[in-house]
């Protein structure tokens, strides 16, 4: 009686190649990955869009049968989101962007696909013009204006020469 190992095949479409056995972390022919890495830490973040995008969910749940009082549910989470984005912790605008560094620099060897990549791409291009804009916006002598959500105390009031 003989035993008979089954050829594994690579599960990319464009690919099929045999695999060897053992099975490794990639195919030898196109790079795909055959399975997850191995992850004891991390999981998906409470990114900001998620949120965002919950609370549209929530409100549209809720008011789906009455316009009005959707049209003010999602006017109210929109205007809670901006009003976040102008007071956000430091650390979190910044660890944000991190992210997106590190998920970029790391997304050809993700299992994303060529879609996403072109979405990663495009958005990428966008906050760079952004960033480019910032930087000659601060270069040329502008500064940072916006004081409208800090609660500043009332000036003194001026006493009138009639007072006197």
């Amino acid at each position: 009686m003989a035993n008979v190992n089954e050829v594994k095949i690579c599960p990319n479409k464009s690919c099929g190649a045999p695999l060897p056995i053992p099975e490794t972390d990639k195919c030898l022919s196109c790079g795909s990955l055959l399975r997850s890495p191995e992850n004891k830490y991390f999981s998906t973040p409470d990114y900001l869009t998620m949120q965002l995008s919950d609370r549209i969910s929530f409100a549209e749940e809720e008011f789906n049968k009455n316009p009005q009082a959707l049209t003010k549910a999602l006017n109210d989470v929109w205007a809670h989101y901006f009003a976040w984005l102008k007071v956000m912790p430091e650390e979190d605008m910044v660890a944000s962007l991190r992210d997106v560094k590190s998920i970029l620099q790391h997304n050809f060897l993700s299992n994303a696909k060529l879609q996403t990549t072109g979405v990663l791409i495009n958005l990428g291009k966008e906050i760079g013009k952004l960033s480019e804009n910032m930087d000659a916006y601060i270069k040329s002598g502008g500064q940072v204006t916006n004081y409208e959500h800090l609660l500043l105390p009332e000036p003194p009031k001026q006493s009138d020469e009639s007072d006197i």
